[in-house]
């Protein structure tokens, strides 16, 4: 399940191991960048590849669980991040994969372990996306961390077009949806994100 997958270009990563699945399902709002997907699909013969104009925030596949979930630069996009990413763990089955790559800006006390940006960091690029209507949160990773287990995370810096030498930070998460959900306290599952992240800071 691609959450916001735009033109499926990411599923050409896979190359000939896309025929191994199943099922892929390439959701998105844009009716013309689903139009790419189409075509992509039909011109490499993807024929287990569906291709979706649905909300992330409350598409479900006819066949109710899937087994991964992705989001590509695409929560930066979604103006209700959170419900796309609750979603998403809804329609996971225990065990299920989450994949999530985009730009973020790290919180002004992150968690023991993860990156600190500077304030110019934290100010500048929030800014300079919004006015593409792509919006950098340094609340989905807490949120991410706080919903899944984590299998790794990688965070980084990238090149931007028209600025020089300015780097934007983004990050890789892959997660996993536990087997068992516990919605007492801010453990994956939770309905409380903020509650693990209080407790990595001794709180």
């Amino acid at each position: 399940m691609d959450l916001g997958g735009g033109t499926g270009a990411n599923l050409q990563c896979l190359d000939d191991r896309i025929h191994r699945l199943h099922k892929v399902y390439v959701v998105d709002l844009s009716t013309s960048l689903l139009e790419v997907a189409r075509r992509r699909a039909e011109a490499l013969r993807w024929h287990n590849v569906e291709v979706v104009r649905g909300d992330a925030t409350t598409f479900r596949p006819p066949e109710g669980e899937v087994d991964v979930v992705t989001f590509s630069y695409a929560l930066t996009m979604i103006p209700e991040w959170y419900a796309a990413v609750a979603n998403a763990e809804a329609m996971l089955k225990p065990g299920g994969t989450i994949g999530v790559v985009d730009f973020y800006v790290a919180r002004k006390h992150p968690s023991s372990g993860l990156a600190r940006h500077r304030w110019i960091t934290r100010a500048f690029w929030p800014l300079w996306f919004s006015i593409d209507n792509v919006f950098l949160s340094c609340d989905h990773l807490p949120f991410l961390r706080c919903r899944f287990d984590t299998i790794s995370l990688h965070e980084g810096r990238s090149k931007v077009p028209y600025v020089p030498l300015g780097r934007v930070p983004f990050y890789v998460f892959l997660g996993r949806k536990p087997a068992r959900q516990d919605f007492a306290d801010g453990r994956p599952g939770s309905l409380n994100p903020g509650a693990a992240e209080m407790d990595e800071r001794g709180s």
